[in-house]
C-alpha cells in the first residue's frame, strides 16, 4: 500500500471544493448520494495532523 501524499489529498479536495456553492450550503437537505471510504493512516501522519 502506498502512502497518500499531500498532492493527492489536494487533487481529491479541489473538485469537491469547486462543487460547494452558497446555494448548496444553504440547503443541507439537498444532499446527493454519498459513500463511506475506509482510510488507513499511519501513526506519523496522525501525529502530523494531516
Amino acid at each position: 500500500m502506498r502512502p497518500v501524499t499531500c498532492e493527492q489529498i489536494q487533487a481529491w479536495a479541489d473538485p469537491a471544493e469547486a462543487a460547494i456553492t452558497c446555494r448548496t450550503c444553504r440547503h443541507p437537505d439537498v444532499a446527493g448520494p454519498g459513500s463511506v471510504v475506509p482510510v488507513r493512516l499511519d501513526a506519523a501522519t496522525i501525529r502530523e495532523g494531516i
